[in-house]
């Protein structure tokens, strides 16, 4: 199996309508003179339902006194921990080529960070998530074939996770 190629340069992955005053209301009910004629019939008839339309007290609505809360000024969401990379690469040759392996580490050629190495099949590109923000990361890929044979590394590349 031949090595691998250089692995390419990482890519970083109207106004509102003011609102109604509020208004106090009285509801007094209708006087009989003002009701159709069968309704005022019905209400001879009937006292207890005169006293329904016409209660003996005022029902008085009246605002709070306290405006309402003051909505809180809005804040951005919480920024993440953890960044990503996207790495991408130039084809292995190799017929019997079965995929490739993501080494990665926050020292260069130490790649023992966790989830390192990656295995992800024949593709060439892939991003690698859940890296440290504040965080410098150093890159290397290999190819394997169908046997089981793995190329020697590439050459590193780095990319710090801000």
């Amino acid at each position: 199996m031949s090595s691998l190629g250089a692995v390419a340069t990482p890519a970083a992955s109207g106004r509102l309508a003011a609102a109604a005053a509020p208004t106090a209301a009285i509801n007094q009910g209708q006087a009989p003179a003002t009701l159709s004629p069968a309704m005022a019939r019905l209400m001879q008839m009937s006292p207890g339902f005169s006293a329904l339309l016409q209660p003996s007290t005022p029902v008085v609505v009246t605002p709070s006194g306290t405006p309402p809360a003051a909505t809180p000024p809005s804040s951005s969401p919480p920024v993440s921990s953890t960044g990503s990379v996207t790495l991408s690469w130039a084809a292995n040759s190799e017929s019997d080529l079965a995929g490739y392996k993501i080494y990665f580490g926050t020292q260069s050629g130490v790649y023992t960070a966790s989830g390192s190495p990656t295995i992800i099949g024949n593709a060439t590109t892939y991003t690698v998530t859940g890296l440290q923000r504040n965080t410098t990361y150093f890159f290397a890929l290999s190819a394997y074939d169908s046997a089981g044979n793995e190329s020697a590394l590439s050459a590193e590349v780095s990319r710090s996770i801000l």
